[in-house]
């Protein structure tokens, strides 16, 4: 059965003065032309929330790229794997007369950060993770667009399965000597590189089309989402050759990352969620022609509105955090409500509790409601989604109640 949903209007009218705030003149002001404090709320429904599909987002600009997979009781499986290139730490490489590999070792870092995401990872980090490490073999370009559903063409060089340990530091008598990382072996690559001519080896643009990148995805479900940080110094390719000889190949900045997202999409467009990795963005959709719509234009018409807020409910969702914050926008072109620009802390879309301990999403639209009052930007569809800076490097998802809140104070005089 449908809950109707509470929307809540609560209109305060009242008055400033440049005079002392008593009630001196009062006495001889006409009744007519008094200020009027009011509040009103109603259950009228003109709002109504579903789900669009995000078919993919574009993934070269991440700073944060992901790996593994799992599966949800909602969304159902979903699943996360990266490409990189790999740079020369110096030009004109010369490993000398026929080079002896002793060993190749990757390296990716986990992310340590204080802001969001505020953890390594997403999800159950207790089950194995096997992973499939592929050799691409096509020249990626800098100045060339990736998206999340992008796949490079790549043979398949290595198999590994590891226990996830994005919090295990690395101590040497109580000091910490290195932060979490992901190791493995992956001689075949070194070996390739070795076997590189001079011409190859002369610099980054010869030996990126000699060598494309390595592409990295999940191979199971294992029940988590893992965040690495690829421009980190410790994220690296170093070849072991000749019993003494070191080499590194790096991807920092300067290589070429893509994020690989699959999502299954089934959740039903009448349900409420808003997803990251290409998942879901929520469509808000307002009724123009009902009447609780057009009571509330002809009450705020010609005031002067002070605040607008707009409040969105999550459900609780104990094991699979919600998003830090969201955005809201015009359209399905994204574009901007002109109060986003007065900053996020203006704006708002941060999760927090009310006084009822509920999961809300407040947003600031006063300088959009305004222009829609005032006729001066047409009544469009909003949409609720992942921040842009956000959206392809966490795995987060937020499943909303129908309750959507309205909140205006106008000056009416």
């Amino acid at each position: 059965m449908t809950k109707t949903p509470l929307i809540s209007f609560f209109i305060v009218i009242f008055f400033f003065s440049c005079t002392d705030p008593d009630d001196l003149g009062l006495e001889i002001q006409p009744g007519s032309d008094r200020i009027i404090i009011s509040n009103i709320e109603t259950q009228e429904n003109f709002f109504s929330l579903s789900s669009v599909v995000d078919d993919s987002v574009r993934t070269d600009q991440s700073t944060l790229f992901l790996l593994g997979a799992y599966s949800d009781p909602v969304f159902g499986e979903l699943k996360a794997g990266f490409s990189t290139q790999l740079l020369l730490s110096e030009s004109m490489v010369d490993f000398g007369s026929d080079p002896k590999l002793d060993s190749a070792v990757l390296s990716f870092a986990y992310y340590q950060g204080s802001s969001s995401p505020n953890t390594p990872y997403y999800g159950d980090t207790s089950s194995y993770l096997n992973i499939e490490v592929g050799m691409i073999n096509e020249t990626l370009f800098s100045d060339s667009a990736y998206y999340s559903n992008q796949n490079f063409n790549s043979s398949t060089i290595l198999d590994y399965s590891f226990l996830p340990q994005p919090n295990t530091y690395v101590y040497n008598n109580g000091d910490t000597i290195g932060a979490p990382l992901l190791t493995f072996r992956a001689d075949q690559v070194g070996q390739y590189i070795l076997d590189g001519s001079s011409d190859q080896l002369v610099d980054n643009i010869s030996f990126t089309e000699y060598l494309g990148g390595l592409t990295i995805k999940a191979s199971n479900i294992n029940g988590s989402i893992l965040y690495f940080n690829l421009n980190d110094i410790k994220s690296k390719l170093t070849i072991f050759y000749n019993d003494t000889s070191t080499f590194d190949l790096l991807m920092g900045s300067s290589a070429v990352k893509v994020n690989h997202f699959e999502n299954q999409h089934v959740v039903a467009s009448d349900y409420r969620v808003v997803q990251s990795m290409a998942g879901y963005k929520m469509k808000v959709n307002i009724d123009e022609n009902s009447e609780s719509y057009k009571s509330l234009m002809d009450t705020v018409k010609g005031s002067i509105i002070n605040r607008v807020l707009l409040n969105f409910y999550a459900e609780p969702s104990p094991f699979l955090p919600q998003h830090d914050q969201l955005t809201l926008v015009r359209s399905e072109s994204s574009l901007y409500l002109d109060d986003l620009f007065e900053g996020y802390g203006h704006f708002g879309g941060f999760l927090e509790e009310d006084e009822d301990n509920n999961n809300k999403y407040s947003f600031n639209i006063t300088k959009h409601f305004t222009k829609i009052v005032n006729e001066e930007l047409p009544l469009e569809d909003l949409y609720l989604s992942r921040m842009p800076i956000f959206e392809t490097i966490n795995a987060n998802r937020t499943i909303f109640t129908e309750e959507v809140e309205l909140v205006i104070i106008f000056t009416s005089f």
